[in-house]
């Protein structure tokens, strides 16, 4: 494949990031001593009688954790969940007393879990109730994250009573940094719990064993006969059931188990349903209905179900629901981040609606691509536009139409500057089978278009309520930066905010942080192919588990695939590739139902070129199962890879005179037709003969029609 270097260079340079800047929550942990109430969650814990434990707040934020030291990632006890940040190298005035059977002659001895996001020692001092418990320090041969560390307490040294521990890091200086060592928050030290036990008392908690999923329990046994799984707050789960009903009435058994019913803790609930629903092999998808947000301690009343974290290369903690599936799970999950039933109950009438009566519109043949510059110089700049064109020749189908808007000042595809956000939002509302942004982005909106030290928005949060389609709302495909953050409690994101508009997409799929090119070029490859030549049956939840496969391990086949990840490993020497799409793979996210069947137009139209009878005649039949008099709008068309029209010079792009000249430029640049005409079915059938001056090479018949309430097209090469 002589094109397959597709949406790499779209995102390529490895320095050109959104760094997101996240809200930071209190700077005090919350404590208290255990009881056996709050070890009801761990019945392998120890026993209250001979341990005094604070577990800090595992939900509240403290900032980001990024790890520099791979293990992390391999560590089975390195939890996904926020832990307490040790911030500035200390963290004071923890309240923690004895265990309730100690007594003077007892031996006490300390244990701090902590996790460090660094490869070097770490090294801790405590003191607790003002006696000096001295320094510990993790093995020099130690290479994982977690880190157990025992502090002795003398006899004179236990207080009466809780009393402050505090701990302060005194670690010896990192290692120097790698050249590819580019975590944000390299020093970290994370602490997960304090215990003070008596010397020879059992503590299974320190052994590294988490509790199987599946044994989470609730108050009702979760459905284990349906294909479809709902889980959702409770205030949620009547208007989740009318989707699960539509669900199961057209052949995709669903049910609704409400998180009330979950016992305990929702962060091990949530994956033991699904484990549990999953165990007769007939579950394919899962939808999690109900809001999400990183500080889930007094900041909303409305119930939410927490996103599981991962830990990635540039974010550290990053919210990623693929981790509530088992690894190499079939399958697929989606959320519909909603809190008020009504704003729910909207879209679920536009899920049904779409599903049972899509549009007979034009525009489910239409493929939509804005794409922003990558900002890497002109000659990587200008290959990237040139393999763009590529991509759509190679991986999309010649029967739909596509539209290209390029936010770049050199390029054919661009729009007048000073109109660009309008011509996104219009082309929003204008409809599309797919509606695809690649560029870079932030929490609340794609990036902007640059001409010179001048700027121009594309589709922030803030323009979100000028979009109302009237064609085809869109499944919507953004390779970009953090553009689909969902757990943010006091704002939504962009790709929130698109998915509750009235009249907005049908499904929003992006990234929650700060994702990687590679990654990025990936999926994107594998994405323009699959979303459009996948068997029909494939829901969308499909479409994307399999694009996710398919660039973690490319075929013997897939050149294009082995090509971006040749090139990358030049491009970046070291260059974890495996990794990077393991980690995009969690922080991408499906806001809508993974089960959403596409509304793909039907393929109705059939075209056979029929023998010439000069050397510059074409005839083409066209053969549809259509009433006499149904029109056919016929196209003869290059590939486009092509350049078919020629563009006019433009001097000044910043020039409102020279707008019309631009809009014309964007037109022809997205216009492959040589011909255009429209036929009239008899017979079912109409027959089409022209003449042809000029190169016979790369040339498409194409068709379409609405005809019988759907939207039926087709495309054959010609020679």
């Amino acid at each position: 494949m002589r094109r397959a270097l597709p949406l790499l260079l779209v995102l390529i340079p490895f320095v050109v990031y959104v760094v997101v800047a996240l809200p930071r929550g209190d700077t005090g942990p919350e404590t208290g001593t255990s009881t056996p109430g709050a070890e009801s969650q761990n019945p392998e814990g120890p026993d209250p009688a001979v341990t005094s434990r604070v577990v800090l707040d595992a939900d509240r934020y403290f900032g980001p954790v990024a790890a520099d030291d791979p293990a992390i990632y391999a560590d089975p006890t390195a939890p996904t969940w926020f832990l307490l940040h040790l911030k500035r190298g200390a963290l004071a005035s923890v309240s923690l007393g004895a265990p309730e059977a100690y007594t003077p002659e007892d031996a006490l001895e300390l244990t701090v879990v902590a996790y460090k996001t660094h490869p070097g020692t770490l090294a801790l001092k405590a003191s607790w109730g003002g006696a000096d418990l001295g320094t510990q320090s993790s093995p020099p041969e130690h290479t994982g994250s977690r880190v157990e560390l025992r502090f002795d307490v003398p006899a004179d040294a236990v207080p009466e009573g809780l009393n402050a521990l505090d701990l302060q890091e005194v670690s010896p200086p990192l290692p120097k940094r790698t050249p590819t060592d580019v975590s944000k928050d390299r020093g970290s030290v994370w602490i997960d719990s304090i215990e003070v036990a008596l010397v020879g008392a059992e503590r299974p908690l320190h052994d590294g064993a988490v509790t199987p999923v599946s044994e989470a329990s609730g108050k009702t046994a979760p459905p284990t006969d349906v294909a479809h799984l709902i889980i959702a707050v409770p205030g949620l789960v009547d208007e989740a059931r009318r989707l699960a009903a539509h669900r199961t009435a057209t052949g995709t058994p669903s049910a609704v188990y409400s998180t009330g019913e979950i016992v305990g803790d929702l962060r091990d609930g949530v994956p033991g349903v699904i484990q549990a629903s999953a165990n007769e092999g007939t579950l394919r998808y899962v939808l999690l209905v109900g809001d999400a947000t990183y500080d889930r301690t007094d900041l909303i009343e409305t119930a939410t179900i927490p996103t599981p974290m991962a830990r990635s290369m540039y974010n550290g903690a990053t919210s990623a629901d693929a981790l509530y599936l088992p690894a190499d799970s079939p399958i697929a999950i989606g959320r519909l981040p909603f809190r008020k039933p009504e704003e729910l109950g909207a879209y679920i009438d536009r899920v049904i609606a779409y599903e049972t009566n899509p549009p007979a519109h034009p525009s489910r043949r239409m493929l939509r691509f804005v794409t922003n510059e990558g900002r890497f110089g002109a000659l990587i700049d200008n290959a990237i536009e040139h393999l763009f064109r590529g991509v759509l020749a190679d991986q999309i189908p010649p029967a739909f139409d596509v539209e290209v808007t390029f936010a770049s000042a050199k390029s054919p595809f661009l729009w007048p500057p000073h109109d660009m956000n309008k011509k996104v939002i219009d082309s929003l509302n204008a409809g599309s089978m797919f509606f695809t942004y690649v560029g870079h982005g932030f929490q609340f909106g794609f990036d902007s278009l640059r001409v010179g030290r001048e700027r121009f928005p594309i589709l922030h949060a803030r323009h979100v309520p000028q979009v109302d389609i009237q064609g085809t709302p869109p499944v919507t495909f953004v390779l970009a930066c953090t553009t689909a953050q969902f757990d943010d409690p006091k704002y939504d994101g962009v790709g929130e905010a698109l998915l509750k508009q009235p009249r907005g997409p049908i499904a929003y799929w992006g990234a929650t942080r700060v994702c990687h090119p590679v990654a990025n070029s990936l999926v994107g490859f594998t994405m323009a192919k699959n979303t459009a030549q996948l068997a029909k049956e494939l829901r969308l939840g499909d479409v994307i588990r399999r694009s996710w496969d398919d660039a973690a391990a490319p075929g013997p086949d897939d050149e294009g695939l082995k090509r971006i990840r040749l090139f990358s490993k030049l491009a970046a020497s070291g260059i974890d590739i495996d990794r990077l799409v393991r980690e995009g793979r969690e922080m991408y996210t499906l806001l809508g139902d993974p089960a959403l069947k596409i509304a793909y137009p039907k393929d109705g139209i059939r075209l056979t070129q029929l023998p010439s009878e000069t050397p510059d005649e074409l005839r083409v039949r066209v053969e549809a199962p259509f009433p006499d008099g149904t029109k056919i709008h016929f196209s003869l068309e290059k590939t486009r890879d092509q350049t078919v029209h020629e563009r006019m010079p433009v001097t000044s792009v910043l020039d409102r005179r020279q707008a019309a000249i631009i809009r014309e430029n964007h037109r022809r640049s997205n216009d492959w037709a040589l011909h255009r005409t429209t036929l009239t079915l008899e017979g079912g059938v109409a027959a089409m003969r022209f003449r042809l001056a000029g190169s016979r090479k790369h040339l498409i018949a194409k068709a379409w029609c609405v005809a019988e309430g759907e939207v039926h097209q087709g495309a054959a090469p010609l020679e």
